[in-house]
């Protein structure tokens, strides 16, 4: 197997815990629903399936696909594509974002410290946006390279594997050089190995990693 040079990460649920996450949520959402209606979880809902049946499409960009995905979501849901925007970018963009320090798995901050100070280069690449994620967790200034699959040069949602080979195009190292985490074999797993990288599924089971820190030995760093 070659060495890899480079660790691409998946962000949600492996950098952080989302069932944490999703937990916190769950009060403001519970209180945005009082507020606003049943219309906000039917069109979190939709928004949410429509990403899920979108999986295995491709488009020309990132900004076709996000149209595509507001369009779907609009006729599921009966909303507005307007709404439907507004209310997507505060209840699964923004508001998170201040839950998000507390949901960080222990050991990210050493684990992308001790990839750099080792001189392995680090990306992400998630199905959502990347930017603001990675600085509420404090994360940013070790994440060389990131994307998400709205990006323009990628317009899919994994497991298509553009966005792994675009992250790696920008890190200067080929495909087999780069290792994948990520805690869906369906989608990461799949999407890396067709991209020609290796991977390691994060979570429980005798063949994933447990923590984060399991990856340095994996790219010939010590604990």
């Amino acid at each position: 197997m070659t060495q890899a040079r480079a660790v691409i990460f998946d962000l949600d649920g492996t950098l952080y815990h989302e069932g944490l996450l999703r937990r916190r949520m769950l009060i403001e959402l519970g209180l945005g629903t009082l507020r606003l209606g049943l219309r906000l979880p039917r069109v979190i809902g939709a928004w949410r399936q429509e990403r899920e049946d979108l999986r295995g499409e491709r488009f020309a960009t990132g900004e076709l696909l996000a149209r595509e995905h507001l369009a779907r979501a609009a006729r599921r849901s009966g909303m507005s594509q307007e709404q439907i925007q507004s209310w997507v970018h505060e209840w699964m963009e923004q508001r998170p974002l201040r839950h998000l320090p507390k949901c960080a798995r222990a050991d990210l901050c050493s684990t992308l410290q001790g990839l750099r100070a080792g001189e392995i280069a680090v990306g992400v690449f998630s199905d959502h946006p990347v930017r603001d994620k990675l600085k509420a967790l404090g994360v940013d200034q070790w994440v060389q390279v990131s994307c998400c699959a709205t990006s323009e040069q990628v317009g899919a949602f994994k497991p298509d594997p553009r966005g792994y080979l675009y992250l790696a195009r920008l890190l200067g190292v080929a495909p087999e050089e780069v290792l994948v985490v990520g805690d869906r074999e369906d989608a990461d797993g799949i999407g890396a190995r067709d991209a020609g990288m290796q991977f390691r599924l994060f979570g429980p089971g005798t063949e994933s990693i447990a923590r984060l820190q399991e990856v340095l030995p994996l790219v010939g760093l010590g604990l």
